[in-house]
């Protein structure tokens, strides 16, 4: 319950006056209601707080009313005329009182009687009830109770005469309900309290009636309004109405949304589809400002799903939807609310403007520039206040269009009819300072009374330089008469409103300057995208920037256009201006332009005041230059303006040639050529370039240019002759492959067949003669080689067969030599052939000899596998019996696509087994190259076992102990938790416990106990009353052998007492299966002086055997007490009973034997009862 500034003073005033009710006057009101009429109930507030009062207006004297309140407990005041008025009547709730006047009363509601009070909900109630008198029926016998139904249901009396009444309980306050009668024409009175009680309803079947209170009330059938009467049976009905009462965890519900987005504070309706049809639903809105949450709660829980709210920003919404009666609850899928503010066009409060008749639709379409929206005689606008043919709000739905400052817009307003032209004038606003109202300078925009025709009105209207940018709002009016104005109602037209977005034009920018002649001038604007360049003359250029030559001082004009499409303004267009400076002409006179080096030059320059030469920084009008390169001369002069007058002069050096010759050594015999360079041509001492002196020589050369520059100097070239060498070589034999020494003498150094050799060494494949020549110590080389011939033998073609390749370790290669006479192998063997048996791959040579001694080898490698180091692993070292065991082989070396065979047929790395006993798995592995290793692994299994004693038989009723051995923890029958259990089977039965041994095995065991029949033992005797001295006889039936209490081990004796006294006799009967079973029976010995009848009742139990209840009858009411016990003597039921029949419902108890005790004050009797 939420209440602004409610504040509750909870007092709690104890008082006891007499045991008399008070009166309360509660201060603070809560809650109003008409008072309803007779037959009807309304509701006065959902929740009053103990300590208020509710108004009650329109009572009526003289009818009944009924207060009531949903806290059973709490006091009613009922006061007439005013808050403190005269009581009319106070009580507990329901209260029921009649009016004593007309008017309005006040209904005051307390915790006690006491006045107290609390801050806790409550319903409260007042109804009225029927009058009494003609058309009511009060019928007195009653017939048939129903309890009353839920929403949505039913209940029934079968069988109602129409001369009765049937009670429904149950009746809820408030509730409406529907009797009928299964004859369509009878007539029905409804009263609450008792048969007699106040009328709530009466009329013909079927009659619908509310609650005016909770409680019994009575329902009367008579065949007419007379209260006619008829003993024939008809169906007494009555029926609920609304929704069934809720149940388990309602329906979540989808979540709706009368907006999804909107300005804000602008109003929304939140619902949910798919909700529960149950009565007993409160409804809790929830919201958060993200998805995620966390969520409040929106305002208190109500009865209705649906609820308006507004928010100031984005909120996310969800519905919690509780069932009252089973207290669980269910969350809706989640909404937002988008807030979103495009500005006062859409969310500012412009006055209204609008037709007040929908007779016609005047605007049909409205164009601004490109932009155009149509609308038609059944179209409505869709933004907030749109009535068909009177207004239409498009701002927010439309995309307005953009409008520049300071521009022209053409605009066309389609005017047309739908039920007959009767002319029409129009105005167009628009809000151009944004203040909501179309009121300010230029903002009627057009206004047009005549010449208006049934079709396109067009025109223009311009937008002001000074308008506000932005979105803002335009109005178009048309009225079938003169429009009144921005705002207001007219009788027959229309209004439709529209956003147009004002855009900036851009603010144009650049700098202007002055240039000397002939120099260019770039204008670079900024403040647009694009620009155009007025020039002097006429001319325009466009782009980002413009490069201009002025021949005099000029102004360039550049405007623009922004990326928004609007163009600069006079005002915002940018104006350069670019000046001009003179400058002096200057001259240059060079004595030479071109010359060989180490000549000079006068440059002399004329035209300005003062010069500057770049080069040589210096200030003079002459200038005598010597360059070593060729070099431009640059001269600047100034006259009398910044510019300066630049001239340059180039003067070009030829270079002198630099020669250069070669100088050299030769041998005797050889010659000697001279190579200048440096010029184009030479003049050579000798004449020749090419000399062969025989002794030591100088030559000078000098050169010439191709510019005609003679060489400064000459160059020499020296010859230096010394002597060659003469030589002497032997000839020879040698094997192929073999070196041989032609032993070359003579000179110092030698070279065979070109290449150098110092010792004259070769080693020829075939038959060869070399030709040597040697270098002496000076490095001369003999001019003339010498020939040695060498004679070459071919050597022996030596190979080796394997019987293998390659081996895995341990194992053996046979290598064959063949193609020689003799053979030495790298293993110290001999012969052609060796066995190796290496433990690494390894590589073998043989040496083969022939006759004449030449040799050859060969050699072979012999690959060597090492053996796979193989193991097996089971994934556990101790199994219980009917594990899996889990058995894996791997290879640790080498690695590669290993292969892995099991002693159990099984092939890969893994394998699974199950065996009884401890066994011994081996696994062979096989690496990639073939080779193999074995490896074992021990599955061991658990040998421990679980015996349970003893096996046997057991009567029914008695125990039997059962024990366990062979493990350390047990469990029977998945509950006791002992290695020994007692047990008292009740049929044939197979007990299980399962064990844990000592190494964490599960065991399990199992025992069977028959069950051998207990005999029904039964003992009677003649008479259960009877007086002293007389003899009366016992016997026992249904087993073999009998021992009585008396001593007696016979069926039957004969007793003759001598005293008054209540005697008990017991036996026990032992049956061929030494099962026993007892009976007992009481005999009553009294002197005989009187007795009553009664004591000789026989008390019988049935049925017996039992599954649900024994019925028992003891012959005639008295005071009888009830113990019922099980074979082991616990007491299960004690009762105490006035009546000579009863019922004990058995229907929980297990399964067995039971013993029932009765006993009076007359005797006391103990019977066997069986559930079975």
């Amino acid at each position: 319950k939420y209440r602004l500034s409610k504040f509750i003073l909870i007092f709690l005033i104890f008082c006891t006056v007499n045991n008399i009710y008070a009166q309360c006057t509660n201060a603070s009101p809560f809650g109003s209601a008409v008072a309803p009429a007779q037959g009807v109930s309304v509701q006065v507030t959902s929740c009053n707080y103990g300590g208020e009062y509710g108004t009650i207006s329109t009572v009526v004297a003289g009818r009944t009313y009924s207060s009531t309140s949903s806290i059973a407990s709490d006091f009613i005041t009922i006061r007439q005329g005013a808050v403190n008025g005269p009581v009319v009547a106070f009580g507990i709730t329901p209260l029921i009182w009649t009016a004593p006047v007309s008017g309005t009363y006040y209904q005051h509601i307390n915790t006690n009687n006491s006045c107290g009070t609390a801050a806790l909900c409550r319903d409260t109630r007042i109804g009225c009830f029927g009058a009494n008198g003609a058309g009511t029926c009060t019928n007195t016998s009653a017939y048939g109770t129903m309890a009353a139904p839920g929403p949505g249901l039913g209940a029934t009396v079968s069988c109602n005469y129409a001369m009765e009444y049937a009670t429904v309980t149950g009746v809820v306050a408030g509730a409406t309900y529907s009797s009928s009668s299964s004859i369509p024409t009878d007539f029905i009175t409804i009263r609450s309290g008792s048969n007699t009680g106040p009328v709530v309803a009466a009329g013909t079947s079927p009659l619908q009636w509310t609650a005016i209170v909770a409680g019994n009330h009575y329902i009367a059938i008579n065949t007419n309004s007379t209260c006619g009467t008829a003993a024939t049976c008809r169906d007494n009905r009555l029926f609920r109405l609304g929704n069934p009462a809720c149940s388990g965890t309602p329906n979540a519900g989808v979540a709706t949304i009368s907006s999804a987005t909107g300005c804000p504070s602008a109003a929304f309706i939140l619902n949910a589809t798919g909700l529960s049809n149950s009565s007993g639903l409160t409804f809790q809105w929830q919201s958060s400002n993200a998805l995620a949450g966390p969520y409040t709660n929106l305002g208190a829980a109500s009865a209705t799903s649906s609820i308006t709210t507004s928010t100031i920003s984005t909120t996310y919404y969800r519905l919690i939807t509780t069932c009252t009666v089973s207290a669980l609850s269910n969350t809706s899928s989640v909404i937002s609310y988008s807030v979103v503010n495009p500005g006062p066009c859409v969310c500012a409060a412009y006055g209204a403007s609008g037709a007040s008749d929908a007779f016609d639709e005047e605007i049909l379409s409205v164009k601004i520039g490109n932009w155009v929206n149509n609308s038609t005689c059944a179209s409505i606008g869709p933004g907030p206040g749109s009535i068909q043919n009177r207004y239409s709000n498009y701002t927010g739905f439309v995309v307005p269009p953009d409008l520049c400052p300071s521009s022209i817009q053409n605009y066309t307003v389609q005017l047309g009819t739908c039920n007959g032209w009767y002319g029409v004038q129009y105005s167009i606003y628009a809000d151009w300072n944004q203040d909501g109202l179309f009121t300010g300078p230029g903002e009627l925009l057009v206004n047009v009374t005549t010449g208006v025709i049934q079709g396109n009105n067009t025109g223009t209207f311009s937008i002001p330089a000074n308008v506000t940018l932005g979105t803002t709002r335009l109005r178009v009016i048309a009225v079938e008469g003169a429009v009144p104005g921005p705002t207001g109602n007219y009788t027959w037209g229309e209004t439709e409103d529209y956003c147009v977005n004002i855009i900036a034009p851009p603010q144009i920018s650049a700098s202007g300057g002055s240039v000397c002649p002939g120099s260019p001038f770039i204008l670079s604007p900024s403040g647009a995208v694009s620009y155009t360049y007025a020039i002097p003359g006429g001319s325009t250029l466009t782009g980002a920037t413009a490069t201009v030559n002025p021949i005099a001082a000029s102004v360039y004009t550049i405007s623009g256009t922004g990326a928004n499409g609007c163009r600069s303004t006079s005002n915002t267009n940018a104006s350069v201006t670019v000046n001009m400076y003179s400058a002096p002409n200057l001259n240059v006179v060079a004595s030479s332009t071109a010359f060989c080096l180490g000549n000079s030059a006068t440059l002399t320059v004329s035209g300005a005041n003062t010069y500057t030469w770049a080069n040589t920084n210096t200030s003079t009008t002459q200038l005598v230059v010597s360059p070593t390169v060729t070099t431009i001369y640059t001269v600047s002069g100034t006259g009398a303006t910044p510019c300066n007058g630049v001239i340059t002069q180039t003067l070009v050096v030829f270079p002198l040639p630099t020669i250069t010759v070669n100088s050299g050594t030769i041998c005797t015999g050889y010659g000697f050529t001279i190579n200048p360079s440096g010029a184009n041509t030479y003049t050579i001492s000798g004449g020749s370039a090419t000399v062969a002196p025989v002794t030591n020589t100088f030559y000078t050369v000098t050169g010439t240019s191709t510019d005609n520059c003679i060489s400064a100097s000459s160059a020499t070239a020296n010859v230096t002759v010394i002597p060659s060498p003469t030589l002497v070589v032997t000839n020879g034999t040698i094997c192929l492959g073999n070196t041989y020494s032609i032993n070359p003498s003579g000179a110092n150094t030698y070279s065979v067949n070109g290449l150098s050799n110092l010792n004259g060494t070769v080693s020829p494949v075939q038959t060869t003669s070399f030709a040597v020549t040697g270098t002496g110590t000076n490095g001369c080389i003999s001019p003339i080689a010498a020939i040695a011939n060498v004679t070459v033998f071919n050597n022996p073609t030596v190979t080796i067969v394997p019987s293998t390749t390659a081996i895995c370790q341990l194992q053996t290669a046979i290598l064959t030599g063949s193609g020689a006479v003799t053979y030495s192998w790298s293993n110290a063997a001999t012969g052609n052939t060796t066995a190796v048996s290496p433990t690494i791959s390894s590589s073998y040579q043989v040496i083969g000899y022939d006759a004449l001694g030449c040799n050859a080898s060969s050699s072979i490698a012999i690959l060597v596998n090492v053996l796979p180091n193989t193991y097996a692993l089971a994934n556990k070292v101790l199994y219980c019996v009917g594990d899996t065991a889990q058995l894996s082989a791997g290879i640790t070396y080498p690695s590669g696509a290993n292969t892995f065979s099991w002693s159990n047929g099984a092939f890969g790395s893994t394998t699974t087994v199950n065996p009884l006993i401890s066994t011994v798995y081996s696994v062979v592995g096989t690496s990639s190259a073939g080779c193999n290793q074995t490896a074992t692994v021990l599955v061991n299994i658990n040998s421990n076992s679980l015996t349970v004693t003893p096996a046997s038989t057991v009567c029914i009723g008695k125990s039997i102990n059962l024990t366990a051995s062979g493990a350390t923890s047990y469990t029977w029958n998945g509950t006791n938790p002992f290695s020994n259990i007692l047990v008292s089977p009740v049929q044939n039965t197979v007990y299980t416990v399962a064990a844990l041994d000592s190494n964490f095995c599960f065991l399990t065991a199992s025992v069977a106990i028959t069950m051998a029949q207990n005999p029904t033992v039964t003992a009677t005797v003649n008479r259960t009353v009877m007086c002293i001295n007389e003899t009366n006889s016992i016997t026992a039936s249904g087993a073999n052998t009998y021992s009585w209490n008396t001593g007696v081990t016979t069926s039957s004796f004969v007793l003759t007492p001598t005293n008054s006294n209540i005697y008990s006799y017991t036996v026990t009967g032992t049956a061929a299966n030494n099962c026993t079973s007892t009976a007992t029976l009481k005999v009553f010995v009294n002197s005989c002086t009187g007795i009553s009848e009664n004591a000789y009742v026989k008390w019988t139990v049935f049925p017996n055997p039992s599954r649900e209840s024994f019925k028992i009858n003891l012959g005639y009411p008295a005071a009888y007490k009830l113990i019922l016990t099980d074979i082991s003597g616990r007491i299960i039921l004690q009762d105490s009973i006035n009546d000579s029949n009863h019922d004990i419902n058995i229907s929980s108890l297990s399964n067995g034997l039971y013993y029932l005790n009765i006993t009076s004050e007359q005797r006391s009797e103990t019977l066997q009862l069986i559930k079975e």
